[in-house]
């Protein structure tokens, strides 16, 4: 709203509207911007780390709306529940409750200092549609030569509501938050090692899939600490899939092999947060109706 505002209206012109977005945002040289909380206690724009392992030189990364869930306790989380399920429509909370037990937390997404946020949305909404729940986005902003391009794609991160979305600054705080839940990791590479999508058995594991940008794929960092990689057989002169695309492929494949078992194995605790995030996103003025009960 705030480019559309200047631009639309000619006020004023592109490089003093870049001054601008540098002062408010702080887009220019290493300091990311800084996102704050919308009503719903999570954040419109993916913050680019989740207090893991923060650099001292990043001022302005603020915690994200899942750790936010994750310093409530069990017990407020329950009342908090059935407060807004009293002004939930029936059917609202009977879809919600559908949707959450058909979620699964055996197979996951990774996304490697992606660019293209386009790209983002497409693939955020075919992982929402297969009912993968949590998606760990690396965004290093050493990676982003154009800081406004990383702003475009921390906005459509942030503009899906329905997932979980964790962020981080390095390959290494990634990758260690998830081999400590016991995932192992499968990163999408053209490199000699990588084996055929399908010789994947996607029931022995809990996996997360890893992709990268859309130009330069992978970086060599995040490979070296892959349990193995893979690639999607192509015949035609095209060396790759639109990432995209590619997401479909791989989720189709983990569904048809057995990877989408559920979430049996997440905790009843966490899917209670899943739950009490998506109530706040479908009851109105729910914070305010929540503050309101102490």
């Amino acid at each position: 709203g705030f480019i559309a505002k200047h631009i639309l209206s000619k006020e004023i012109k592109v490089s003093n509207l870049c001054s601008k977005l540098d002062r408010r945002y702080n887009i220019r040289g290493q300091s990311p911007p800084n996102w704050t909380k919308n009503d719903y206690g999570t954040f419109d724009k993916i913050p680019l780390g989740e207090t893991h392992h923060l650099p001292d030189n990043y001022p302005g990364i603020v915690e994200s709306g899942e750790k936010e869930f994750e310093k409530m306790s069990d017990g407020d989380v329950s009342v908090a529940i059935e407060i807004l399920e009293e002004f939930a429509r029936p059917n609202r909370k009977a879809k919600l409750r559908s949707v959450l037990s058909k979620r699964t937390d055996n197979l996951c997404a990774i996304f490697e200092n992606p660019s293209n946020p386009n790209n983002v949305w497409a693939s955020l909404r075919t992982i929402d549609s297969f009912g993968v729940q949590n998606v760990h986005v690396i965004a290093n902003p050493e990676s982003y030569v154009k800081k406004g391009r990383l702003l475009t794609m921390n906005s459509a991160m942030g503009s899906q509501k329905w997932l979980s979305l964790h962020g981080y600054d390095s390959e290494e705080s990634c990758v260690d938050y998830l081999k400590e839940r016991g995932y192992r990791i499968l990163g999408a590479s053209l490199d000699s090692n990588s084996i055929p999508l399908n010789e994947i058995d996607w029931s022995k594991d809990k996996f997360a899939v890893a992709f990268g940008n859309e130009k330069s794929g992978l970086s060599q960092s995040l490979l070296s600490k892959c349990d193995a990689t893979f690639h999607i057989p192509m015949n035609g002169f095209a060396e790759s899939y639109n990432i995209s695309v590619a997401v479909s492929i791989v989720l189709t494949h983990a569904m048809t092999g057995g990877g989408m078992i559920g979430m049996k194995s997440m905790p009843a605790d966490e899917r209670n947060r899943i739950y009490l995030r998506w109530l706040l996103h479908s009851v109105a003025s729910g914070e305010d109706i929540l503050k309101h009960a102490n």
